[in-house]
């Protein structure tokens, strides 16, 4: 009873961070909202650790993603490739790694990719779903003489997190859309625009999505990668990426007729996302390379997409965990990069310079055409050095590793020798391109390891 807070007797400071509670109604009561680490701190919504320019960040226009040099670049990788390696072919790259038992490409390490890329996936799309999977009209709430579901904001929330959690999402955060985050939806997705209008409901047709402005919440959803993504570069890092997609796709169907039984609506807008929403309601941080980072789990999430809807829904708050300014001294990833792809300058910017990128956002904005062409096919396997070699993508296996995460998140002087720590004690030693797996034998370790169900693993009190 004294870890409940219930009798009077406490010592020292976990005395006074001890809720009080009088009677077990008032424990029960208790929201169970997902746990975080106390060194995870809340912010002011609308003020995350990343600052966003709303003078220059407008809705993304993807129709001008090519313009520019952004072929001549992707052309530029293609010849570093063939230079390489004799092709820029991957199946014929892939070919030689199985021949000569090349770590991460062996026909093992391929075979995994190809099955999870075999696996057929749940029509997850704007439009929320009807139809079940044998043809069947959704069940509603009407379908049970009910109205709609009437909580609170703050009670949907919570069945949502859980809920979420059940269907194999990480966790969800909330943004109520106004005139900022609105933007956060691009204009275009390079075939179809996205216009919001004082319409009662959505529609999809003549390439264009209509988005009612009564749809005035967005929560975005979290999948995490396999652990797996660390043996990176390779197949089993794609097998990795294929297996996150796969949920994804599931885990925003589920989402959406769930919505549709309660009454509601969702839309799924995987096609015109932006990754401000996971940092806008407090997911993770933005880190270099416009990656997203988890404090509890690095930069190791693949998808986190976001669905728009008329379902009543509390925001949840931007967080501080240090990631954002430890970015600023560490630049492992940039320094792993074997395309020289995120940027090594201390101090990130807000204009991209580079005409497919959308600017306004302070960060270090990844040269995509030339990351892009070498990452999902080659290096050799999927590339993702950047994910594997960050310091905060550490297993939670060992105690040591949630005070390092404390400290980078609570003591700036000691980002440096945090950095030069990560790499004495042999972490993130991942390389691509010719120096693909030349220092670790992470592949190999892998296989060895009969790992959990799902290639996932839990973090304590989450």
């Amino acid at each position: 009873m004294k870890g409940l807070g219930l009798t009077g007797a406490g010592i020292g400071a976990a005395a006074a961070a001890a809720p009080v509670f009088h009677d077990l109604d008032e424990v029960m009561s208790q929201p169970t909202e997902m746990k975080r680490a106390w060194w995870i701190r809340d912010r002011d919504i609308g003020n995350p650790t990343v600052p966003v320019d709303f003078n220059i960040f407008k809705r993304y226009d993807k129709s001008h993603f090519k313009d520019g040099e952004f072929n001549e670049r992707s052309d530029r990788t293609v010849a570093l490739l063939e230079d390489m390696y004799g092709t820029s072919n991957s199946t014929e790259l892939w070919s030689m790694g199985a021949q000569n038992n090349w770590q991460g490409v062996e026909l093992r390490d391929t075979a995994v990719r190809n099955a999870m890329n075999a696996t057929p996936r749940a029509s997850f799309g704007f439009m929320p779903p009807t139809e079940d999977r044998s043809g069947r009209a959704l069940k509603t709430n009407e379908t049970y003489g009910m109205p709609k579901h009437n909580g609170t904001p703050e009670e949907n929330l919570k069945m949502m997190q859980v809920a979420g959690r059940f269907f194999g999402a990480w966790n969800i955060g909330v943004t109520e859309l106004d005139e900022k985050s609105r933007r956060f939806v691009w204009a275009n997705d390079g075939k179809r625009t996205y216009p919001y209008a004082n319409v009662d409901a959505p529609s999809d047709e003549n390439n264009v999505r209509t988005i009612p402005n009564k749809y005035a919440y967005a929560f975005t959803y979290m999948i995490r990668h396999t652990w797996s993504m660390h043996t990176a570069p390779g197949n089993i890092g794609g097998a990795s990426q294929a297996h996150a997609y796969f949920n994804n796709s599931h885990v925003g169907y589920r989402f959406q007729a769930f919505l549709h039984n309660l009454g509601y609506s969702g839309l799924g807008l995987s096609a015109a996302g932006s990754g401000s929403w996971p940092v806008w309601s407090g997911m993770g941080e933005l880190s270099r390379g416009c990656l997203i980072s988890l404090p509890e789990h690095g930069p190791m999430v693949r998808k986190m997409d976001f669905i728009i809807t008329d379902f009543p829904l509390a925001p949840t708050k931007p967080i501080d965990a240090g990631m954002y300014k430890f970015c600023h001294t560490c630049a492992k990833c940039a320094e792993h990069c074997p395309t020289g792809s995120i940027p090594l300058e201390k101090e990130p910017v807000f204009d991209t310079g580079l005409p497919w990128n959308n600017p306004g956002v302070k960060a270090w904005y990844n040269d995509y055409p030339v990351c892009n062409v070498f990452k999902s096919n080659f290096g050799p396997g999927y590339c993702g050095v950047c994910i594997a070699s960050c310091p905060f993508s550490k297993q939670d296996t060992a105690g040591i590793h949630e005070l390092v995460r404390a400290g980078m998140s609570t003591l700036p002087m000691f980002h440096g020798f945090t950095r030069i720590m990560d790499d004495v004690f042999g972490y993130g030693l991942n390389q691509g391109g010719l120096k693909f797996h030349e220092s670790d034998n992470y592949v190999n370790e892998w296989w060895d390891t009969i790992g959990p169900e799902y290639g996932l693993h839990t973090y304590d009190g989450i």
